[in-house]
């Protein structure tokens, strides 16, 4: 594909800006150059192959991993939030450690799985503010179980528009299969138990925690991109 002047220096820039993503010697700065990537690719409506080819782009030396440190046992909320984001973002994503240092391990190609990890530690945080303002442990429980499922169908479903977008794109489509065979290379073959029917001991608090979902800020960290808008 050609492009004019101005959108082969975006390129160029943007190529610099996932160079810095993948280099783990400052996680911070890692995160900013993905995001500022991610942001200039909406903006020139570019895609990865756009860039250069998935080939070309990335091989089993780009294959990272990012944890985010839960601490003790996780609860079953974290993790519906854990997976949706690592769909999102073209990762897989395991529970791993022992006893008190588990967390979870976003596994994927170049930046990915630094943008799922970020997403993930923000939905998690908000999901835990909004809680304080709830009393009683069976109703905060119940309240975070709620806000959980919402916000994880709603991660769910944009991965779903992305993924429908980007078949509708030969190019999209080889750099999802691209990604997903290194990932397989490196790490075997994820497995996912099936999702159960949502429990609550408080059900008020429940149906309280899936409004709050509801009304969490996806805009700003997940963003938009024309292979699929949020509502």
């Amino acid at each position: 594909m050609e492009h004019n002047e101005e959108t082969a220096k975006v390129i160029a820039r943007i190529r610099k800006m996932l160079a810095m993503a993948n280099d783990k010697a400052n996680v911070n700065e890692s995160a900013v150059a993905a995001s500022m990537a991610e942001k200039l690719m909406r903006k020139y409506q570019l895609d990865m192959m756009d860039i250069m080819p998935p080939e070309q782009l990335y091989g089993a030396k780009d294959i990272n991993s990012e944890y985010q440190w839960t601490g003790g046992k996780a609860a079953p909320w974290m993790e519906w939030v854990a997976v949706s984001v690592a769909r999102l973002n073209e990762c897989e994503v395991k529970y791993d450690g022992y006893k008190m240092a588990m967390g979870f391990q976003f596994v994927g190609v170049g930046p990915d799985p630094t943008v799922a990890a970020e997403i993930y530690k923000y939905l998690v945080g908000e999901i835990n503010r909004l809680a304080k303002n709830v009393q009683g442990r069976a109703a905060i429980n119940s309240f975070k179980k709620g806000a959980g499922h919402e916000v994880s169908q709603r991660v769910r479903e944009l991965a779903r528009q992305r993924k429908a977008d980007f078949e509708s794109k030969s190019t999209g489509t080889a750099l999802v299969i691209h990604k997903a065979a290194l990932i397989a290379q490196s790490h075997g073959e994820f497995q996912y138990g099936k999702s159960k029917k949502a429990t609550a001991s408080d059900w008020d608090a429940y149906y309280q925690g899936r409004r709050a979902g509801a009304g969490i800020n996806l805009q700003d960290q997940v963003g938009q991109d024309k292979r699929g808008a949020l509502e």
